[in-house]
């Protein structure tokens, strides 16, 4: 216990002896891929030490699809937000280059409705998920900057699922637990002031 106490006080002495350099911006990243596209808005806090990152990314995609043996056609619409933020320590290498490395810990939410001939799915999920993030940055100059991001992240989940028939009654529903990871690489552009 007192030596959790002890790094926690060390780490908060430098946090605080590095306030003098504080700079605050806002920051953005866009991915667009086959299917889907996400955005994301932050408020970096960089220190000369540390980068902390609060961010709020959005992501949505729809589709089509047919199957091949019977012809019917479907499509589904999803909705992914994420409120989050990240922790790095900061990393100098040359001048203009530098790294961090830290995580990222965030409240998700996302939505799905498949519509098909006969009936539709209704899939809400909620949770959380955290995971280590490392990224290279560029700085253009001093108050701008370009970065590459990659992270391995958890997330657990309550998924509820609803099915409706065509006629509109609901033939059944479920709620379940889910785990899982996947990996995010993103070009982050930052702007302090």
């Amino acid at each position: 216990m007192k030596k959790t106490l002890l790094i926690a006080c060390s780490s908060l002495l430098m946090v605080i002896g590095t306030a003098h350099a504080v700079d605050v911006g806002i920051g953005a990243s866009v991915n667009t891929g086959e299917e889907a596209s996400s955005y994301s808005i932050s408020v970096p806090i960089r220190t000369s030490a540390l980068l902390i990152e609060p961010d709020i990314m959005i992501s949505s995609y729809t589709s089509d699809s047919t199957d091949n043996i019977t012809g019917i056609t479907s499509d589904q619409s999803n909705s992914y937000t994420s409120i989050g933020v990240g922790l790095f320590a900061r990393i100098p290498l040359t001048g203009v280059m530098g790294a961090y490395a830290g995580g990222r810990l965030g409240y998700i939410n996302s939505e799905s409705e498949s519509n098909y001939i006969t009936s539709s799915n209704t899939r809400e999920s909620s949770g959380y998920s955290v995971g280590p993030a490392v990224g290279l940055s560029y700085a253009v100059n001093d108050s701008f900057n370009v970065s590459v991001q990659t992270g391995l992240y958890y997330h657990s989940v309550t998924e509820d699922v609803e099915t409706v028939s065509s006629a509109g009654v609901v033939v059944g529903s479920s709620s379940t637990d889910r785990e899982y990871t996947n990996t995010i690489s993103q070009i982050y552009l930052r702007m302090f002031f």
